[in-house]
């Protein structure tokens, strides 16, 4: 992914290489998974210091870990294609994670008017709680919903993304706002659900 003077090139840069390898212990860490090994962890440190080379407008930002990562845990791929996969993943989303993530905050302020006005009860009562949705919502975003969906779901969300890299021209945020309204959704039919079974009477009250 990288030749010898590449790498020498990045590690004597200090920051991202430091932040990477502060990272790297932290992904999935408490889960026994490829990347819990010393060749997974290598093997990461390889595809995000690759990553930072090629695309030094980005460089590092964290959460790349985690979806380098996941890419890592699939059976029978191997270390460049996961490499490839994750590159194309998030040239999607650059704007995201390069410095000032502009584009993070426009796409959190087009997702909170989204929320506004399909669950405006959420919205009205995060408002009267103070709770920044935007800045919830990027914790699913960053990652690109790893450790937030099941994995089987979370290939078939990629699947999507990665069909956007063949039409140029259309927007492949709009598979981030679908996961996310479908998220909301389940979890307010959830809520709705525990809240009916609490307030069912119980046998003994009839």
């Amino acid at each position: 992914l990288l030749s010898k003077s590449q790498e020498m090139e990045l590690r004597e840069s200090g920051t991202v290489v430091t932040q990477i390898d502060k990272d790297i212990p932290r992904t999935f860490g408490d889960h026994n998974t490829r990347i819990s090994t010393t060749e997974g962890q290598e093997a990461l440190r390889r595809v995000l210091m690759a990553h930072a080379k090629h695309n030094p407008d980005i460089g590092y930002c964290q959460s790349l870990n985690n979806i380098a990562g996941i890419l890592l845990c699939v059976p029978q791929m191997q270390e460049h294609q996961a490499f490839t996969v994750f590159s194309s993943l998030v040239s999607l989303f650059r704007d995201w994670y390069q410095p000032g993530m502009n584009g993070l905050r426009r796409d959190m302020l087009v997702l909170e008017k989204l929320i506004a006005s399909s669950f405006s009860g959420l919205a009205r009562y995060a408002e009267e709680m103070g709770l920044p949705l935007g800045l919830i919502l990027s914790r699913y975003m960053m990652p690109l919903f790893v450790e937030w969906i099941p994995a089987d779901a979370l290939f078939r969300v990629y699947d999507g993304m990665c069909f956007f890299l063949w039409h140029e021209g259309r927007n492949a945020f709009g598979v981030v706002v679908g996961v996310i309204m479908v998220m909301i959704r389940a979890t307010l039919s959830s809520l709705m659900s525990s809240c009916l079974l609490y307030t069912s009477p119980s046998p003994r009250d009839s």
